[in-house]
């Protein structure tokens, strides 16, 4: 809408047809190739939609022959690494991030071990930061699935703190709103800041961005509950 209201022009970005990306989802993970009206969000929502869709397949494949569905999975995510005719970032492809998907299957199903090997992932994220060599796409699955496991571990006994407890439960709430309003406040504030930028600002940046964010979406959700008061639903 301020865009729109900007330019004067609902289709100002052009093709009227690609704003049927941004109803489905897809518009940040598609604005690599297509101009259209990606504003709010991150890229890999459109492909959470997309192993969102794959999922029930990828459960019965999963129940029926595990072995088979890993080896799978792990041969589509190699021949990507190879192989990328869509020219897309390679760690935003379906099978690099069916893989991620896939680990996060799997953790779910052993995450009580982190609560007692919490520091594997920790010792884990350490070394592959130090190494220089590797692929980078493989190396940011193997950092991710480090944090993970680290952060879900040492999260379980933060979490026995009653007032850490109460600070995460609110941030919680506002997660969703969080997520619609982080993106145009980056987009907003950094203008402001020059790029040659030293340290010292641009962590007072991120504090500004980190706090408009927040009392942007404690605004949001406000204005979502008493729209559901007025509206009663």
């Amino acid at each position: 809408m301020r865009d729109v209201l900007r330019y004067k022009n609902l289709f100002y970005r052009g093709n009227p047809f690609s704003i049927i990306l941004s109803l489905v989802g897809m518009d940040g993970y598609l604005a690599y190739k297509v101009q259209d009206y990606y504003i709010i969000g991150e890229w890999f929502i459109g492909v959470v939609i997309l192993l969102y869709l794959l999922y029930p397949l990828l459960a019965w494949f999963d129940k029926k022959c595990k072995s088979v569905t890993v080896c799978g999975i792990i041969f589509l995510y190699i021949l990507s690494l190879w192989i990328n005719i869509s020219g897309m970032v390679p760690f935003r492809t379906l099978p690099s991030c069916l893989l991620s998907f896939y680990i996060g299957m799997f953790f779910v199903d052993y995450r009580t071990s982190a609560e007692k090997y919490w520091w594997i992932g920790a010792i884990l994220v350490v070394c592959v930061k130090f190494v220089a060599f590797g692929n980078v796409n493989l190396k940011g699955h193997v950092v991710g699935i480090g944090m993970a496991y680290f952060l879900y571990g040492i999260g379980t006994y933060f979490m026995k703190n009653s007032i850490i407890k109460r600070i995460i439960q609110f941030f919680s709430g506002l997660s969703y709103y969080i997520f619609l309003t982080h993106h145009l406040t980056i987009c907003l504030l950094i203008k402001f800041v020059p790029v040659e930028s030293n340290v010292i600002i641009r962590v007072i940046l991120l504090l500004v961005v980190l706090g408009v964010t927040v009392v942007s979406a404690m605004v949001l959700r406000q204005i979502w509950l008493t729209i559901r008061q007025i509206c009663k639903i």
